[in-house]
């Protein structure tokens, strides 16, 4: 059984305990079901994707998430984290999904969310901090990886303060070269302010403060309307299926249907023209003849 197992046990044998003694008071019962939720939801199993990227390699594509291309002066074009890792994004989720299944998120005050915000800081840095150090002389990952797993701890930092925590984003920082930290840390630290702003009103009942959005610079792409227009730059192969035009002539619709009677009289007639028919010419045929044209 490890270290983590025990801190489960005792925490739901706390809050067994504390259900069953009629003096508690129904804050700290409240307090302590939200600690074990957060200690069911955040743990080893639960991130076993995320701390196996940490192998580098094919493993670290579970770390893929979308960059912000960011163009400066002297440097050219540079490209910064802008959203949190799904896995931990997930697990955030899940948390606030089974407060919300229990209805007691809205009774949360910011005395209990202080709490509940200092235990998910904690089990974060716990999981983090075990897995950094097994692997932290032979740190392999790639600089856009370490850059995601930077992104990912400052925000954690940020929503969930704690010390433990802040020393790991040191101890990443220290696996980046010192001019790319010196240069994208301000950029890093705009986007995770960005991020908290986008993401508070989802994980509310586990945020102790809420972001001021006076205080995040969204960059222009942020308010851009967005074109979601399918466009196609080559022509498909086999046409749209062609459709009934309502304003389409009379004249029209009678040499259409003039040819369909053709069509179907003679079919051996019609067979005889080509040696070879086709699929795109059989379709050619009925779509002309049937639906009066390709509208």
């Amino acid at each position: 059984m490890t270290a983590l197992d025990d801190n489960d046990g005792s925490c739901r044998l706390s809050f067994w305990l504390a259900m069953e003694t009629r003096a508690t008071t129904a804050p700290y019962c409240c307090c302590e079901y939200c600690r074990l939720i957060a200690n069911e939801c955040i743990s080893t199993t639960t991130l076993a994707e995320y701390l196996e990227a940490f192998e580098g390699g094919m493993y670290a594509l579970r770390l893929v998430t979308e960059f912000q291309t960011v163009e400066m002066t002297d440097v050219g074009n540079v490209e910064v984290p802008l959203a949190l890792s799904s896995a931990i994004y997930g697990v955030l989720f899940e948390i606030c999904t089974k407060l919300s299944d229990a209805t007691i998120a809205h009774l949360l005050t910011k005395k209990i969310r202080k709490q509940v915000s200092a235990e998910i800081s904690e089990r974060f840095a716990k999981i983090f901090s075990d897995r950094i150090e097994e692997i932290n002389e032979s740190w392999q990952l790639t600089t856009r990886t370490t850059l995601q797993i930077l992104f990912d701890f400052q925000l954690i930092s940020a929503m969930f303060p704690g010390d433990r925590m802040r020393k790991l984003c040191e101890i990443v920082e220290s696996h980046l070269d010192p001019f790319d930290v010196s240069l994208l840390s301000p950029l890093i630290s705009s986007n995770v302010k960005l991020c908290y702003m986008r993401t508070q009103i989802l994980f509310a009942p586990l945020l102790v403060d809420s972001l001021p959005t006076k205080d995040v610079q969204p960059p222009p792409s942020y308010s851009k309307v967005q074109d979601l227009v399918v466009h196609i730059q080559q022509p498909s192969r086999i046409p749209m299926i062609p459709r009934l035009d309502r304003a389409m002539s009379g004249d029209l619709k009678k040499s259409g249907r003039n040819k369909m009677n053709k069509l179907l009289a003679n079919p051996h007639q019609q067979g005889s023209s080509k040696s070879t028919p086709t699929l795109s010419a059989f379709y050619d045929k009925i779509s002309s003849s049937w639906f009066g044209g390709n509208n």
